[in-house]
């Protein structure tokens, strides 16, 4: 009943026993690794990407009242299914290096965490790996298409803004040149990206705070919009709001890549990693939705940063006529430049786990060796990062790409880590006793009657989800 312990690049020993201070912090030693903080932020780098510009469409869209219930309620369903998560990590560890011991303490995330994939593997078989690895494959090649597209009419924007160049010719370019910068970053990894993901988190505070300062100003001074062209119509917003809510709050299967490199994985880390990270940016979301929804009303853009396309600076706003003062460059190129910049943080957040389940894919025979393991590394890298980069050559349009990655996102964010969590407890009851399931990262949310009503409303709502998108 014991799983057999396999040396595999993406699953590997991560807790010794001995010493119990160090089994309660499962350190990882070397340049590649860092803190609570750095963890923090690369966590809300990975939660707060593309997501957050279509966030105030959503809400002008849905309406403030359904929008911010809709939030807040994915906020704390994605809370539990992502805590649950760490307790299904912890799990697997104990059962991998063969910890046979209802010590709490023992069940530890390791030093290196599997693989989404390799965990539903081992715990629920082909079926759930073959669910995992599929939607897994579809979501993230659609997310990354979103990605694109973004920074593709992004830098649009800005080349309209300040340059007289061929405006369609230059997003192809562009867009080619951004395909192999995530590449690159995706071949290095996340850890080696720590310094950048602090960098831009700064960054996000500061564009955020540029945001709400122009429009609170103009508002202030000018009012709200008018309504310059008839409210498109809508017959059910809520697949907007409910592919919207989904995707800019999901950081599931990044989880493992961005805790694995953390110093100190004890309980309260951990903890404020994953909720402090999901409470600061459902804030965020609320307050961006609210406020830029609110003032833009009918002309707000899917992606929010082309509303500052005719923006005059601070002292004239949007409505005023004539050429803009001088801080209207430097405001347009803040705003404008985070959906470059975020993809280019983000994208590599996602690929990585892509890659790491492609590399599952390949026949041992042929990856036997370093050199062979690093030419397939670099294959699937390109599998990953370029066809989202050739779809975006034909279509940009966010709402239309996000309805159609709303089921499957659904499906690994709410219904795959309930599914994990009971096999998980299952599989290490078998193992080692009746309350061995327990871990140390285990609390009230790690009741079974709270994950039979998660599930529950997770079918409900993914049922109500694709017959509102049937015409």
């Amino acid at each position: 009943q014991q799983m057999k312990q396999e040396a595999t690049p993406e699953c590997s020993v991560g807790v010794r026993q001995g010493d119990e201070k160090e089994l309660l912090v499962a350190s990882t030693d070397g340049e590649h690794s860092y803190g609570v903080f750095t963890a923090f932020a690369v966590n809300v780098n990975s939660i707060v990407g593309i997501g957050l510009l279509i966030i105030p469409y959503a809400f002008h869209v849905a309406g403030v009242r359904m929008a911010t219930v809709t939030m807040v309620v994915f906020a704390v369903l994605l809370t539990l299914t992502a805590m649950w998560l760490i307790e299904v990590f912890a799990r697997h560890n104990a059962l991998i290096t063969n910890n046979n011991l209802a010590d709490a303490t023992r069940y530890l995330l390791g030093d290196t965490i599997a693989e989404l994939s390799t965990v539903a593997n081992d715990f629920g078989g082909f079926a759930l790996r073959a669910t995992v690895e599929v939607g897994l494959l579809i979501d993230v090649l659609v997310t990354l298409w979103i990605f694109t597209a973004t920074c593709s009419t992004t830098i649009g924007s800005l080349l309209g803004a300040f340059s007289s160049v061929n405006k369609d010719l230059a997003v192809d370019i562009a867009t080619a040149i951004y395909g192999f910068l995530c590449y690159y970053l995706t071949v290095v990894g996340v850890p080696g990206q720590a310094k950048l993901q602090v960098f831009l988190s700064f960054y996000r505070f500061v564009c955020f705070f540029t945001m709400i300062f122009t429009v609170a100003l103009a508002w202030f001074t000018e009012g709200k919009f008018e309504k310059l062209d008839p409210p498109p119509k809508y017959n059910n917003a809520f697949p907007v709001v409910f592919s919207c809510a989904s995707f800019s709050l999901c950081c599931h299967y990044t989880l493992g890549n961005i805790i694995s490199p953390m110093r100190n994985k004890s309980r309260r880390n951990i903890f404020s990693v994953c909720c402090g990270s999901m409470l600061f940016c459902s804030v965020l979301y609320i307050v961006l939705g609210v406020t830029l929804g609110c003032f833009f009303g009918d002309v707000v853009s899917q992606s929010i940063v082309l509303n500052w396309e005719t923006y005059k600076g601070i002292t004239k706003g949007w409505k005023s006529q004539g050429s803009a003062d001088w801080s209207a460059p430097l405001v347009i190129l803040i705003v404008q430049a985070y959906p470059v910049l975020a993809v280019v943080s983000g994208f590599p957040l996602l690929a990585t786990p892509l890659v790491g389940t492609l590399m599952g894919w390949v026949p041992s025979r042929l990856n036997n060796s370093v050199g062979s393991h690093r030419w397939w590394h670099l294959l699937s890298c390109a599998a990953v990062c370029f066809p989202p980069v050739v779809a975006s050559l034909f279509m940009r349009q966010l709402d239309v790409i996000l309805i159609l990655d709303g089921a499957g996102l659904f499906v690994l964010l709410y219904i795959v880590p309930c599914v994990l969590f009971y096999l998980s407890k299952w599989r290490v009851q078998q193992a080692f006793g009746p309350h061995a399931h327990v871990t140390k990262y285990s609390g009230p949310h790690s009741w079974t009657g709270l994950t039979h009503v998660v599930l529950v409303l997770s079918v409900l709502c993914l049922a109500f989800y694709l017959h509102s998108c049937i015409p």
